[in-house]
């Protein structure tokens, strides 16, 4: 995964050097975002706890414990974008809030 790969690269390399390799250039970065997180795929992950879970009792703490790690997947990848490309104004196209508003639409639609 790109973001794995900046982890990577942090190791060995200044956190400005790593927009200049090619891999992880800031358009490479815009590319990621646009395969990054879309509603359609909280829709899809929602609709398999629903095929594989019979217990319907547990499917609500199980899509809780989905956000949680979701909502702190995305704020490690904001924080690495905040770090590796600050003279960039590259950011997410959607906030923390807009992502807690998917969740309740996915909840909603089902």
């Amino acid at each position: 995964e790109f973001f794995d790969g900046i982890e990577e690269l942090l190791s060995t390399n200044a956190p400005e050097e790593i927009g200049y390799h090619f891999k992880f250039s800031k358009a490479s970065l815009k590319k990621c975002f646009k395969e990054l997180y879309k509603k359609r795929c909280l829709e899809n992950l929602y609709k398999q706890l629903f095929k594989h879970f019979t217990e319907e009792n547990l499917i609500p703490e199980i899509w809780i414990s989905i956000q949680n790690e979701f909502s702190d997947h995305i704020k490690h990848i904001e924080e690495l974008i905040n770090k590796c490309y600050a003279n960039t104004n590259i950011k997410l196209d959607f906030t923390l809030e807009d992502l807690q508003n998917m969740y309740n639409d996915v909840e909603k639609s089902k």
